[in-house]
């Protein structure tokens, strides 16, 4: 399993709608500043820049 880390960045598939977290808050996550969504990639979830795919944030293990 691959380990997510800041300033790494996003490969494209996860681009996709289907991996954006929308309902963040169910998840007690801060609504996303503007350029930015919550994105989640099998058991955890980033924070990426929408234009670049660069992850500023991880969550590890939120999604068991």
């Amino acid at each position: 399993m691959y380990s997510w880390h800041r300033g790494a960045r996003l490969p494209a598939a996860y681009y996709a709608p289907r991996y954006i977290v929308h309902d963040y808050t169910a998840y007690h996550l801060h609504r996303p500043p503007h350029g930015h969504h919550w994105v989640r990639i099998d058991h955890d979830v980033v924070l990426a820049a929408i234009a670049t795919g660069a992850i500023v944030h991880v969550v590890n293990d939120m999604f068991q």
